[in-house]
């Protein structure tokens, strides 16, 4: 990407996005879990921001999972 382009990128960003990306400057990656404490972000914000970032080609999810949990009711235990 040219230096322009990239200021120009930069310079349009949202103040979420802004304040997303100040998230990273002890490293390149983080849980999801540590962003919503580091940026001070919630969960929402956090995810539009990601969202709007994503698209923009600087930021890219790397892992996705879903935890399910299964309990016995009352009836099932007994």
């Amino acid at each position: 990407m040219a230096a322009s382009n990239l200021i120009q990128l930069l310079e349009s960003l949202h103040p979420l996005e802004h304040k997303l990306l100040l998230s990273f400057e002890r490293g390149g990656q983080l849980p999801a879990a540590d962003l919503l404490t580091v940026s001070g972000l919630d969960e929402s914000r956090l995810d539009m921001a990601s969202g709007w970032l994503q698209t923009k080609g600087l930021l890219a999810v790397e892992d996705e999972s879903v935890t399910s949990l299964v309990s016995l009711t009352d009836t099932g235990s007994e």
